[in-house]
């Protein structure tokens, strides 16, 4: 059976809202709003930009039309995520 993405991210944060924080907190006592949104956001839309950018060989315009985004939100994003190639 074929696992959707959907369904990958479902079981992942169904796994984070039952594992405890250190000290025992539960994950949903969290200090300020949309942290948990801002947290998958993030981790989801590097890889997203990271796989895309060793797909099209780093071409960063390629990169962009393929996802959809202006080349200045792609050049920020790749600042953002540390995924500059030196």
């Amino acid at each position: 059976m074929q696992h959707s993405l959907s369904n990958c991210i479902e079981k992942e944060l169904q796994h984070y809202f039952t594992t405890s924080n250190r000290g025992g907190k539960r994950k949903t006592e969290v200090k300020n709003r949309g942290e948990i949104y801002d947290l998958i956001l993030s981790q989801v839309e590097s890889v997203i930009i990271k796989t895309t950018m060793e797909i099209c060989r780093g071409n960063q315009s390629e990169v962009a039309r393929v996802l959809g985004i202006h080349r200045n939100t792609l050049a920020t994003k790749l600042k953002k995520y540390d995924l500059l190639e030196d």
